[in-house]
């Protein structure tokens, strides 16, 4: 793993593991999530809030902690506004992943693009184990701005 945690060096390091197209982060605040990272924010805008009451999937994941994985363009179509960007990029599988701080209290998740397929339960435990590492970005208010939290 990388020596700095900084939310540009998320998505290497998570590629390390599994082939992933691309990655929104969102930090926890309140009653909504705020997007703090966006490795390819000319399509998912690298900052904007989404309130827990419209995101299903972002509040299921929330609640119970754990993964989501999502596959298949129609189930990807169901549940996600911007699923054809998604589809357009080369992927056609979504896990929304928690990330969980030392305690364990979930402070945000990471939304990982890739294809049907990657996202088996022995990868998802590594892709929990980094992002999780990376938990402290999602903690800071200046992490937006790139700036390392370790």
């Amino acid at each position: 793993m990388t020596a700095s945690r900084a939310l540009p060096n998320l998505l290497p390091e998570l590629a390390a593991v599994a082939d992933i197209q691309a990655l929104t982060a969102l930090r926890y605040v309140g009653d909504r999530a705020e997007r703090i990272y966006s490795s390819h924010a000319e399509i998912f805008a690298g900052s904007d809030y989404k309130q827990f009451a419209e995101a299903p999937t972002m509040r299921r994941v929330r609640d119970s902690g754990a993964p989501v994985v999502t596959e298949g363009a129609e189930a990807l179509q169901a549940g996600f506004p911007d699923a054809q960007s998604i589809l357009e990029l080369g992927a056609d599988a979504i896990v929304n992943l928690p990330v969980r701080a030392k305690d364990g209290a979930v402070v945000g998740q990471v939304n990982l693009m890739g294809r049907a397929g990657t996202f088996d339960t022995a990868r998802l435990r590594t892709l929990q184990a980094v992002a999780d590492s990376f938990s402290c970005c999602f903690q800071r208010a200046d992490t937006k701005k790139g700036a390392p939290c370790d």
